[in-house]
């Protein structure tokens, strides 16, 4: 293989896309910032086979509880990525997904998390993002809780170093929300945002996503 070959190989991230509707958002230019190629499986399509440096799981409207065929094939396939030592990111169904690689449930909660809702991070800080979720996840064993909200406690986590899953959603820039609101209509709680909370958001995010990079990397 030659050497430009192998580069491009390591570069490769296969990302699980459980919606058309439901992209990378603004986690595409932080990828490619990194210099990070998306390989995007659409749901329902078979999970493909192949090395890749990192899997990102995003969020969509089934569950996890559900059992079917291909959320277990996700569930396999991110315990292979973690025990490997490779960065893994999960958002919603996908943080989801994650927690129950590492052995914790995944509960309904009592009412729907929906709308633009106060966030509180481990710093103590208070950050407004977007929510759209009836069901959570258990903190796993040897997890760190980074942020919770009112209506679900757990709402962030990291797992050793290379492991990182947000309930909410971060990459939903406004754009995102569109894109949400054409798909879903009436049905879909999220208003457009002042850019000031979204530059917020994506600042905060980016430098989260940064750190886990740099330790799941190094």
């Amino acid at each position: 293989m030659s050497q430009s070959a192998a580069k491009a190989l390591e570069d490769k991230v296969l990302v699980l896309q459980h919606h058309p509707a439901e992209g990378l958002g603004r986690l595409a230019p932080w990828l490619a910032s990194e210099g990070l190629v998306p390989e995007m499986c659409l749901w329902p399509d078979v999970l493909p086979s192949g090395d890749y440096s990192a899997l990102v799981i995003l969020g969509g409207p089934m569950n996890i509880v559900d059992g079917t065929p291909r959320l277990m094939a996700e569930v396999a396939l991110a315990k292979t990525f973690i025990a490997a030592g490779k960065p893994v990111l999960g958002i919603c169904l996908g943080a989801q997904v994650i927690a129950s690689a590492l052995g914790a449930a995944v509960p309904e909660l009592a009412e729907y998390e929906q709308g633009w809702c106060a966030l509180s991070l481990a710093d103590g800080d208070l950050l407004q993002v977007p929510q759209w979720h009836r069901m959570t996840f258990d903190l796993p064993e040897g997890a760190r809780l980074l942020a919770s909200s009112e209506v679900c406690s757990n709402q962030m986590f990291g797992f050793d170093k290379h492991v990182l899953a947000f309930q909410f959603h971060p990459e939903w820039d406004n754009t995102s929300i569109e894109s949400l609101q054409q798909a879903f209509g009436e049905r879909c709680p999220i208003e457009i945002a002042d850019e000031s909370v979204q530059s917020r958001l994506r600042d905060w995010l980016y430098s989260e996503l940064d750190a886990w990079w740099a330790s799941a990397t190094a």
